[in-house]
C-alpha cells in the first residue's frame, strides 16, 4: 500500500490530505496532475478489506481454520532506513528457533542476497528496502534484482 500526503491549498490552512491507494502498483503510466502524481490503474488489484470490521473478520476466519505455519529457515535482507526493522525481525524469529540467514547491512550487492533468494527454499523472506513494483535495489544502491530473475528462479515461492 501506498500511503501519500498531498497538500490541499483550497482548505483552511493548507490541511494535509493522506491518500492510500495501491493503484500505484497497477498503472502503468502514472500521470502528473497539478503537481502530484495520479496513478490510474490498468490492472484490477486491491485489498480484500477495508474497515477495521472487515479486517477482523477476516483474521478471524483464518484463526478459525487452525492455522499452524511451520517456519525452519528464513531470509532477512536490510539496509540504510530498514536496517534497524530487519534486525529486529531476524532476532525475533531466529530467538525462536529458525536457522535465519542475515543480509543485514549497507553496501552489500545484489549478487551477495542472489543465491540466498534464487536458489534457496526459504521458508519466511523478509526484504527490506527500496522496491519498484518489478525491481528490488540492494544495499550497495546501485545493483538489482528483477521480477523475471524471481520468476526465472528454480527456488518454490508457495
Amino acid at each position: 500500500m501506498l500511503w501519500r500526503a498531498m497538500i490541499v491549498p483550497r482548505l483552511p490552512v493548507c490541511a494535509v490530505v493522506i491518500s492510500l491507494s495501491d493503484n500505484y502498483y497497477a498503472s502503468l503510466y502514472p500521470l502528473l496532475l497539478a503537481g502530484s502524481r495520479v496513478a490510474p490503474s490498468q490492472y484490477a488489484i486491491g485489498r480484500l478489506v477495508e474497515t477495521p470490521e472487515e479486517i477482523g473478520v477476516t483474521i478471524q476466519a483464518f484463526l478459525n481454520q487452525g492455522p499452524t505455519l511451520f517456519v525452519d529457515t528464513a531470509l532477512v535482507s536490510g539496509y540504510d532506513f530498514v536496517k534497524n526493522g530487519a534486525e529486529a525481525i531476524s532476532q525475533t524469529i531466529g530467538s525462536s528457533g529458525v536457522n535465519v540467514t542475515p543480509v543485514i547491512s549497507d553496501g552489500w550487492s545484489a549478487d551477495v542476497l542472489r543465491p540466498f533468494l534464487l536458489n534457496n527454499d526459504n521458508d519466511f523472506i523478509s526484504l527490506n528496502g527500496h522496491f519498484n513494483h518489478w525491481l528490488l535495489l540492494a544495499g550497495d544502491e546501485s545493483t538489482t534484482i528483477t521480477s523475471s530473475e524471481i520468476i526465472q528462479a528454480p527456488t518454490n515461492y508457495r
